[in-house]
């Protein structure tokens, strides 16, 4: 009972321990007043569990304790099976401790893993998203010099061909001393077109019907980023960098605002993109916000569209989150997403299929878990190796105890010239009749002890009665009478052992309640004093004795099934018939 107690506890103890961890951890996480970094809470979570651990060996120890000090095994039976209880139960008890800190550190490792993992992600996005937006924020001021300039020769009288001949040498500079990828920066002045790279519109050519136009006209002045489009000639995806200038002056223009854009290809973001990893694990892409794909780690997805991939919910989430961190499914895979926005316009995205993102946090909680497991295999085995060498020596120790107790036995026996052997025979009697109504080997041995000592309480009978070979006076008798008690008296004296002292003190006890010396009757007389009391019984009629010879078997027989319900326990004197009636040739008095 106290182990089936104490198992609960332990489970228990586990469980809350386990949800007070969890707890913990979920208020610290979440309180905004100061900042808790994780492994700070991951030690914390470790010493809850370094505590749990304590207290459980200290709840085993003081079981194992009061089982040692306060509580005396009944027989050999009951200290063998507590002591397959007790290896059992601390088995069981091991691994239940073991798969509870294994599940909870495990649980903590992954979490803090995976925070790990995300926070690299998170500062991975961000920082390639900073990184970009400074090379955008180069190309922005390249472009505001080039439309300040534009502006300022505007407002004092340059020529259309001035104008064309700055645009062409800042191209040319740009190109050969800061970014290849500045293409040429053109602009759009008092209805005229003009295009430092050279490049001559075609017939028909409407600047104003353009997307970088109408994107620098609504802006109001302020730089834009115009929506990207892929070269027809090159197939590059190109960039366009817009901003408006003064309404133009051209009265033929009414209405019209004179712009200065810059074209960039896309080759430095596709190249910062490419490199764009998390742990070797990943790819990353830039999106601008109507879903266009500026740059993906694979080619062929340059210059397509994300709504035309993975539909319009994956935009939508980019546009809801603008920064962090989602979960979502790609082509029927589970993928960790992180997102960071550039300048307003597009998104820096990282993609990580789960199983790759968690692929080396699960290989060490796996073998985590095979440590776990090999340990608790050898532990396992240590205990079970105590046990056999606790069991073996218990069996050394209790054969030396049967050889010690059988020289007392013959001992005791020997004081009765005719009755030398009777305790060995009754012993044996008293383990078969245990051995055919089911008990256990144990048990057999117990009752085996048993009836090696009835009779110790001889000690205190004169010989000179023992051995009277006459009829015993009225006086004689009541001396014989008292040894149960005296030998009852002797064997309590042996702590270790107080159930061999039923054997000594009820052996004479009858069915009917007429024996001696407490009066018992039926069930109130111990069950192996019953058995003893046939055995007893049994060689006292086939042994030969002072004033008679040795009992035919079938008188023996008629006097014990006589006795059934009387001086007898039904059952037991059934079971000695059984015997008596195989033993055909009267063989069994001679054990």
């Amino acid at each position: 009972t106290i182990q089936t107690i104490l198992s609960f506890v332990i489970f228990t103890a586990c469980i809350g321990g386990y949800a007070l961890a969890n707890w913990i951890k979920r208020f610290w996480s979440k309180s905004n007043d100061n900042y808790v970094p994780p492994q700070v809470i991951i030690a914390v979570l470790f010493l809850i569990s370094v505590m749990l651990v304590a207290i459980i060996l200290v709840l085993l120890f003081k079981t194992t304790e009061f089982y040692r000090a306060g509580e005396v095994a009944r027989s050999k039976r009951s200290v063998a099976n507590r002591s397959k209880f007790n290896l059992v139960f601390t088995i069981i008890s091991t691994l239940v401790m073991m798969a509870f800190l294994v599940i909870f550190n495990m649980r903590n490792y992954f979490d803090a893993s995976v925070t790990a993992v995300v926070e690299d992600g998170e500062n991975r996005v961000k920082m390639t998203a900073v990184e970009l937006e400074n090379y955008l924020t180069v190309a922005e001021s390249t472009l505001r010099v080039a439309a300040d300039s534009v502006s300022y020769m505007e407002e004092n009288g340059a020529s259309t061909q001035d104008i064309l001949l700055y645009l062409t040498d800042q191209t040319n500079k740009q190109f050969e001393q800061f970014d290849e990828n500045f293409t040429g920066i053109y602009a759009y002045v008092n209805g005229d077109y003009m295009d430092g790279s050279g490049w001559v519109p075609p017939e028909g050519y409407d600047p104003v019907s353009r997307d970088w136009y109408k994107a620098a006209a609504s802006a109001g002045g302020e730089v834009v980023i115009v929506s990207p489009y892929v070269d027809a000639q090159t197939g590059q995806v190109i960039i366009t960098i817009a901003k408006s200038l003064s309404p133009s002056r051209n009265p033929m223009k009414q209405g019209e605002y004179n712009v200065v854009c810059l074209d960039v290809i896309v080759n430095h973001i596709k190249e910062v993109t490419e490199q764009v990893e998390i742990a070797g694990k990943g790819y990353g892409m830039v999106v601008n916000s109507d879903g266009f794909i500026i740059a993906h780690r694979k080619e062929e997805y340059n210059g397509k569209n994300l709504l035309d991939m993975h539909g319009q919910g994956l935009l939508n989430k980019f546009a809801e989150i603008k920064e962090g961190t989602f979960e979502g499914s790609l082509d029927k895979k589970k993928c960790t997403v992180f997102v960071s926005p550039i300048l307003d316009q597009w998104y820096d995205v990282i993609i990580v299929e789960n199983d790759e993102l968690f692929e080396d946090v699960r290989s060490q909680l796996m073998i985590n878990i095979m440590v776990s497991v090999v340990t608790f295999a050898l532990i396992s085995f240590f205990y079970f190796l105590g046990y056999r060498n606790e069991q073996d020596y218990g069996k050394k120790v209790e054969d030396m105890n049967i050889h010690v107790v059988s020289a007392l036995a013959t001992a005791i026996d020997a004081k009765d010239t005719y009755t030398n052997g009777h305790s060995s025979r009754v012993a044996k009697y008293s383990r078969m009749i245990a051995r055919r109504i089911g008990y256990g080997s144990a048990r057999q041995d117990e009752i085996y002890m048993m009836g090696l000592l009835h009779d110790v309480g001889k000690i205190g009978v004169p010989d000179e009665v023992i051995n009277k070979p006459s009829r015993l006076s009225d006086e004689e008798y009541e001396l014989i009478k008292k040894h149960p008690v005296i030998g009852s008296e002797i064997l309590k004296r042996i702590k270790e052992r107080p159930e061999l002292s039923v054997g000594a003190r009820w052996h004479h006890e009858r069915y009917d309640g007429k024996g001696y010396p407490d009066g018992l009757s039926g069930e109130e007389i111990p069950e192996e004093a019953r058995i003893i009391a046939v055995a007893d019984a049994y060689d006292a009629m086939t042994s030969r004795r002072s004033y008679r010879g040795v009992i035919p078997q079938e008188e023996v027989r008629k006097e014990i099934k006589e006795g059934m319900g009387t001086q007898f326990d039904p059952r037991f004197a059934g079971v000695m018939l059984e015997m008596i009636d195989e033993d055909t040739d009267y063989q069994m008095r001679e054990i």
